[in-house]
């Protein structure tokens, strides 16, 4: 997706910067009110229709730089995980103390790479209903092929089937634990940061 289209693509549904212009954060958001069935996290909290939500983007077009900026696999994947914890923990500071997270219970995303739950700590779930799953799967492995190196070799999973996307959750308390001020992650990316700059 070229930054023009992502940048219309945000226009129209309301999407906006976790942190304008910081080079080491990834993530954009849009506030929702959540139309599903009810479910509840692992933590407990939860998740009911009429709920404040909050809904994660990453800038395709910050993530694409990563390949631009790294020619090894391993340093791309490197690259990638440092860029979602430094996002997820800005979220983190930003959740309690600004005013648009007022009364937002849960943060989601969708991606057609489950294996990020693990290290960003999300809940997965699957993606309902079935035509919704579908045509976002079809979109997101459009986006994917046409910003990757691999191209459409990426959306296809290790079985040879076509990707599918997943919802992956996190509630407010789920996220200050794992990547607020307190949380080890948190003082551990702390001064990793101290050491790049």
């Amino acid at each position: 997706m070229s930054g023009l289209i992502e940048r219309l693509f945000e226009r129209m549904y309301h999407i906006e910067p976790l942190v304008p212009d910081a080079a080491d954060i990834a993530l954009r958001l849009a506030f929702r009110v959540y139309r599903g069935p009810g479910f509840r996290l692992s933590d407990g909290t939860q998740v009911r229709r009429g709920d404040r939500v909050v809904e994660l983007h990453l800038s395709n077009e910050r993530v694409a730089r990563l390949h631009r900026d790294h020619d090894d696999i391993r340093r791309i994947g490197l690259a990638y995980a440092v860029l979602l914890m430094h996002s997820l923990r800005a979220l983190a500071d930003a959740w309690p103390s600004e005013a648009r997270f007022e009364d937002v219970v849960a943060a989601y995303g969708v991606s057609i790479f489950p294996e990020q739950a693990g290290p960003g700590r999300f809940e997965v779930r699957e993606l309902c209903p079935a035509w919704r799953r579908r045509l976002l799967s079809w979109w997101i492995r459009r986006v994917v092929a046409h910003a990757h190196p691999q191209g459409s070799g990426r959306v296809i999973a290790r079985d040879g089937t076509p990707r599918e996307v997943t919802e992956l959750w996190m509630s407010r308390a789920q996220c200050l634990a794992n990547w607020g001020k307190e949380s080890g992650t948190h003082k551990h990316l702390g001064e990793s940061r101290g050491r790049e700059t």
